[in-house]
C-alpha cells in the first residue's frame, strides 16, 4: 500500500516510538475524519505515539472532535491553517492537548503547537483546559486562535512558555494561568512565561485573562487584552512568603506597549513581587466596576513610564505597601478620585505626570478630584514637575511629601 511504503521510508527510530518529519504524519492517515461528528481521539493518539510530530489537514467537515491528546516531548504539531478546527468531544473533555512531564527534573521538553484553532462549542467543565501543561520546558504556541475553554492554557511547573501571535477568546475562568506550584523543592519559582503580539480578549475570566502565580519572570509585548467581562485583565501574585516579605527568588514583571481596555475588574494587579515595569501601555477599565486601573501592594522598585491610564473605575493608580516606585511621563485622565494614589509608598520618585481631566480621547471626567493624593502613611516620597490642571482642585499634588517644579 502507499502509506507501507511512505511509513517504512520515513520511521527513523523504532522501538515503540517512531519519529516522522512534521508533515509527512497527517492524522487522516491514522482514521481521522475530520467531519464534526466522529471522535476521531483515537487517530490523533495514535499519530502522537507512532509519529511525534504530526499534521493536522483541513477537511470538508472543517474540525475534528478529540477527548485528549498526549504530546510526546520534542515534537511540533502543525495545523493546515486557522480554519483547521479541534473541538473536544464533550463538556467534560479535560484537555485538547496535553503536555506531561514527570518532574522538574524531568519534563517534556521543546514542544510547539502552532497554526490552528481549538474551539468549545459548549460551555466547558470546571477545571478543563484548551492546552494543558504540567512540568514543561520550551513550550512554544505559535499562530493559534482558542476559544471557549475553562483556562484556554493552563501550565503548571512550566519553564520557558512562548505565546506568540496567539488569540484567546471567551475563557470561563482565564485565558492564560500560568502557575509553578512544586513546593516540595523549597522557595522556588517557575517561568518564565513570554506572550508576545496576541490578542485576549472577551472573556467571562472569573479570575484573571492573565493570571501568573509564583513565577519568576513575565513579558507581556505588544499585545491587546480587552473585553474582560468579569475578573481582572492581568494579575501575578505570590504565594512565597509572608504579607510585607518578598519572595525568596527575585521576580520581575514586564508590561511594554500593551493595552488593557473594557475590564470588568482591575485590569492591572501585581502583589508581592519583587520588580515591575509598565512602559508605553494604555490601561482603561471601562468603568464597570468601582475597581482601579493599576493596583500593586507589597512590593518595591517599580517602574511605570510613557503610559496612559484612563477612565477607570475609582483610582488610576493605587500603590499600597512600596518601596523604589518610579512614575514618570505618564497620563491619568477621567478618574472619578484620583490619578496616583499614594497609600503607604516610601521613597518613591513621582515626575513629568499629568491629569489631563476631559482631554485624552473624550474620556476625562470633571469629577476627578486629585490628580496625586498622598495618605499621612506615606513617607519619603518625592514629586516633581507633575501637572495637575484637570482636576476639579486644579492642583497637582496632596499629601506631605516632597514637591519640586
Amino acid at each position: 500500500m502507499k502509506w507501507a511504503g511512505l511509513f517504512a521510508g520515513v520511521v527513523c527510530l523504532w522501538g515503540g516510538v517512531a519519529v516522522f518529519g512534521q508533515n509527512t504524519c497527517p492524522v487522516t492517515q491514522m482514521g481521522a475524519k475530520g467531519d464534526c461528528k466522529a471522535d476521531d481521539s483515537a487517530a490523533f493518539q495514535q499519530a502522537a505515539d507512532r509519529c511525534g510530530s504530526f499534521y493536522i489537514p483541513r477537511q470538508t467537515g472543517k474540525c475534528y472532535r478529540v477527548n485528549g491528546v498526549r504530546l510526546q516531548p520534542g515534537v511540533t504539531v502543525t495545523f493546515e491553517d486557522r480554519n483547521t478546527e479541534l473541538w473536544p468531544t464533550s463538556a467534560e473533555t479535560k484537555y485538547i492537548f496535553s503536555i506531561q512531564g514527570k518532574s522538574s527534573e524531568s519534563p517534556s521538553r521543546y514542544t510547539t503547537i502552532r497554526n490552528g484553532e481549538l474551539w468549545a462549542p459548549y460551555t466547558m467543565a470546571a477545571g478543563t483546559a484548551g492546552i494543558r501543561v504540567d512540568y514543561g520546558d520550551h513550550v512554544r504556541l505559535e499562530d493559534l486562535f482558542l476559544n471557549g475553554f475553562y483556562d484556554d492554557i493552563f501550565a503548571d511547573n512550566t519553564d520557558y512558555l512562548y505565546l506568540t501571535r496567539v488569540t484567546a477568546d471567551g475563557a470561563a475562568h482565564a485565558n492564560v494561568w500560568n502557575q509553578h506550584s512544586d513546593t516540595h523543592h523549597g522557595p522556588y519559582f517557575g517561568g518564565p512565561l513570554y506572550i508576545e503580539n496576541s490578542t485576549l480578549n472577551s472573556c467571562e475570566c472569573a479570575a484573571s485573562s492573565i493570571w501568573v502565580q509564583d513565577i519568576a519572570v513575565v513579558n507581556v509585548t505588544d499585545s491587546d487584552i480587552v473585553g474582560v467581562k468579569r475578573g481582572h485583565g492581568f494579575t501575578a501574585i505570590s504565594t512565597n512568603g509572608l504579607a510585607g516579605n518578598p519572595p525568596d527568588y527575585p521576580t520581575s514583571i514586564h508590561l511594554h506597549g500593551d493595552t488593557f481596555d473594557t475590564i470588568g475588574g482591575t485590569p492591572i494587579s501585581i502583589s508581592n513581587y519583587i520588580k515591575s515595569d509598565i512602559e508605553g501601555t494604555w490601561v482603561s477599565g471601562g468603568r464597570p466596576q468601582e475597581k482601579p486601573c493599576i493596583e500593586m501592594d507589597e512590593v518595591s522598585d517599580i517602574s511605570i513610564s510613557d503610559t496612559h491610564v484612563f477612565w477607570c473605575g475609582v483610582d488610576g493608580l493605587v500603590i499600597g505597601h512600596a518601596t523604589g516606585v518610579k512614575v514618570t511621563g505618564s497620563t491619568f485622565s477621567g478618574t472619578p478620585h484620583t490619578g496616583i494614589h499614594v497609600v503607604h509608598a516610601a521613597h518613591s520618585f513621582i515626575a513629568g505626570n499629568s491629569c489631563s481631566g476631559q482631554n485624552l480621547n473624550g474620556n476625562g471626567s470633571a469629577t476627578q478630584r486629585f490628580c496625586i493624593y498622598e495618605e499621612p502613611a506615606a513617607n519619603n516620597n518625592h514629586y516633581l514637575g507633575n501637572d495637575g490642571t484637570g482636576t476639579t482642585y486644579g492642583n497637582s499634588f496632596h499629601g506631605q511629601g516632597t514637591v519640586s517644579q
